[in-house]
């Protein structure tokens, strides 16, 4: 009987748990809430009536009411007024005190960045992620430093740690993160001075990550990612701003192992405070840089290491600087890694060797491509003498290279080859319809103060390096010092069609079918003439017309489709060089950011 009885009331007591269970799957549940905050002041007093910042964070995290603040659902907005969130509350690292911790679906919004601001006083980072989808709207998020102890070999973010989930900025600012006054004697390096995102997605559109600092430890290799740092997460970044950062290696972005698409963006202004401090560095990571601006950047605009980098439709203008100790090589590009190229301008970049792309090792693609005014300067540092080599580009030390469909002109450099310098490397450099120009060097032998005979100011090939031309022209190079026109010197193996108009004994060619030596090219005016790209037009006159073979790529370099008939003989015939003549544009546009010339 008294089993009989067990079994009843626990079968009661079931069913009661069963219906209570079902009462409540019943009841609607909120799906989105929206949370108010009424106070500047940091604030976590219970019941004083407000709703403070913090107070609302903890209220959508936690899904309870905390003080005034309603409790958060599925899904909430933080709703933010125009001034300033200040943090104040310091101690031990908690929801409670310090950065701002983050985890579900939470939008945090403000009226605008310039207004709505979230203030870290240099107390801690001001935001945290650990997980969920976070979204930050409208915002500005400044001054957020953590310095780190003895115990940490690194720490990560200043202004926000994205550790895991998802992560959107909107309309967002995010400036003067990572900055102390006691930064260069600190016990932890650092990564991420604006942000630092370990994992996860990380979505920045319509926003500005300015004047951030990456801190480091003197002679360490800290002060990484100045404006953001990307461990293995999946980046994209749109219609946005990296401006005026300052630190270690990638005092814009630095890439250590992620995914990143940079879109229609502008990276300018960055200083980097060693050799290898390019504005956005990929170390082993993925980069794919589409429709952008690179400018004024020191000592560097990009350095590709152990990953790879995908440029395209891009604009690369003015970035360079003297190395400290050892010399600055790739005023736009420094590349150990696979590097691909295409549909982009390189104007007035400068470096001690490689004025606009140097090529270390590795892997380096370049087409329908723009190379002028870029220079070389011959200097002393800490630990080297640097030549002024390779005033557009250097090739050495066993990078392969390919350039097709591009224009090297009115280049300058203080040692070899104002155009290209190809050193030390068993891999030959592959040319092939391109046009090499009015490129102008100011070697001189030290001694007699007569020009170097290994010397060539468009293309020079050291030390049994080889260059493989075909379909191209080289003419009107000069060393401006002594006055003397060569185009070429070193081993130059011709694949046919190749027009060099100033070819001594020192341009060891060895000739093959449609070559013309000795010939000016006639060439037109250098303009963008349809294309998104500079190059030279041909002159109706110029023996290029029609003297190249019968295929040589789709198009030429402004994207406008060959071969076409240019001298009327009813042959279809490629023109030597980048430049098509008589040929017509193809039905759709590129973009490309045209506005610094």
């Amino acid at each position: 009987m008294h089993f009989l009885r067990w079994i009843g009331i626990g079968s009661l007591g079931l069913a009661i748990s069963w219906q209570a269970a079902a009462a409540s799957i019943n009841q609607p549940q909120a799906l989105h809430t929206t949370i108010t905050v009424n106070t500047f002041v940091d604030d976590l007093t219970p019941n004083n009536g407000t709703c403070s910042l913090r107070e609302a964070i903890q209220a959508a995290n936690t899904n309870l009411a905390v003080d005034a603040c309603p409790a958060g659902s599925a899904s909430d907005t933080i709703q933010l007024a125009a001034g300033s969130y200040t943090l104040s509350l310091t101690g031990a690292e908690s929801p409670q005190t310090g950065d701002l911790d983050l985890n579900g679906t939470i939008q945090l919004t403000g009226v605008t960045s310039a207004t709505s601001i979230i203030n870290a006083n240099g107390i801690d980072r001001a935001l945290e992620i650990t997980g969920g989808n976070v979204s930050l709207r409208n915002l500005q998020v400044r001054e957020g430093f953590l310095g780190g102890s003895v115990e940490e070999s690194m720490v990560y973010g200043q202004g926000i740690l994205h550790r895991a989930g998802s992560l959107t900025i909107d309309n967002s600012t995010l400036t003067t993160n990572g900055m102390s006054p006691n930064r260069n004697s600190l016990a932890s390096d650092m990564s991420g001075g604006g942000i630092a995102s370990l994992s996860g997605y990380l979505t920045i559109t319509n926003s500005l990550i300015e004047k951030n600092y990456g801190p480091y430890v003197y002679m360490e290799s800290g002060g990484i990612g100045a404006g953001l740092y990307i461990d293995e997460s999946t980046v994209s970044i749109t219609n946005s701003r990296f401006s005026q950062s300052t630190g270690g290696a990638g005092s814009a972005i630095y890439n250590d192992a992620g995914h990143l698409t940079l879109n229609n963006s502008t990276i300018d202004r960055h200083t980097g405070i060693n050799d290898y401090a390019a504005a956005l560095v990929t170390n082993s990571g993925q980069t794919v840089v589409n429709a952008s601006i690179f400018s004024l950047n020191k000592p560097g605009a990009m350095w590709v290491g152990r990953g790879s980098a995908t440029v395209k439709n891009s604009l690369f203008n003015g970035n360079g600087g003297n190395g400290s100790f050892y010399c600055s090589n790739g005023g736009a590009i420094s590349s150990s890694g696979t590097l691909t190229v295409s549909n982009s301008r390189f104007i007035n970049n400068w470096a001690n060797n490689a004025g606009a792309i140097g090529v270390v090792t590795g892997t380096a693609t370049i087409d329908h491509s723009e190379f002028s005014g870029n220079s070389t300067y011959r200097t002393t540092t800490g630990r080297a003498e640097c030549l002024g080599d390779g005033g557009a580009m250097s090739t050495g030390n066993g990078g392969k290279v390919r350039l097709d469909s591009s224009t090297i002109a009115y280049n300058r450099a203080d040692g070899f080859a104002a155009g290209i310098v190809h050193s030390n490397n068993p891999n030959p450099l592959i040319i092939t319809n391109s046009t090499i120009v009015s490129n102008t060097n100011t070697l001189l032998t030290p001694d007699s103060g007569s020009i170097v005979e290994n010397d060539g100011p468009g293309i020079t090939a050291l030390y049994s390096s080889t260059v493989q031309l075909s379909n191209t022209i080289v003419a009107g190079n000069r060393n401006s010092a002594s006055n003397v026109a060569r185009d070429c010197s070193g081993l130059f193996s011709s694949q046919g069609h190749v027009l060099i108009e100033h070819a001594d004994a020192v341009c060891n060619l060895t000739q093959a079918t449609g070559d013309l030596i000795g010939v000016q090219p006639l060439l037109g005016s250098f303009d963008f003439h349809g294309g998104a790209t500079r190059s030279f037009s041909l002159d109706p006159a110029s023996p290029a017309v029609d003297a190249g073979p019968s295929t040589c790529g789709a198009t030429d370099q402004r994207y406008f489709p060959r071969p076409v008939d240019g001298d009327d003989d009813d042959q279809a015939r490629c023109d030597i060089g980048a430049f098509e003549f008589g040929s017509a544009a193809i039905q759709y546009t590129f973009y490309i950011p045209m506005t610094i010339k």
